[in-house]
């Protein structure tokens, strides 16, 4: 009889281990699923992180581009470019907004830059204003 509860109870133990086994199975199976969605999440993070990074990239080099261009310009109050002469010929103290005169078909004469500037000096208070002709038309 000894023998038998002995079996027994070896037979009920292995039962329950069984059964304990099959339950962590069963959990790391949905752990590992539940691992995989987020691998997945994180994949399509990172692509759309890469893509915006990129386009982030392309718009700081365009704005660095821009911002040199201006600097540029800013240090010297003309800037040739073939015929092309640009003067910043009045600049508001107050707003930092500029009179630009670009005469490239070289129509107005010294004084008429300064009538055309002192004329437009007072919308500087509201934004740059300018003035540009050309001689050559593309048609």
């Amino acid at each position: 009889m000894r023998k038998f509860m002995l079996m027994l109870f070896f037979i009920i133990f292995c039962l329950g281990l069984c059964g304990c086994k099959s339950k962590v199975q069963a959990q790391y199976e949905e752990l590992q699923e539940e691992y995989d969605d987020i691998k997945s999440d994180y994949d399509k993070l990172k692509t759309k992180y890469n893509d915006l990074k990129d386009d982030y990239d392309s718009l700081k080099k365009n704005y660095d581009n821009l911002n040199d261009e201006y600097n540029a310009y800013k240090s010297g109050n003309t800037r040739s470019s073939g015929n092309e002469e640009i003067k910043e010929t009045y600049k508001n103290s107050q707003t930092g907004y500029n009179v630009i005169i670009c005469d490239m078909a070289d129509l107005f004469s010294d004084l008429d830059e300064e009538e055309l500037t002192d004329y437009m000096s007072g919308i500087t208070k509201y934004g740059n204003v300018g003035i540009a002709t050309i001689d050559v038309n593309s048609n």
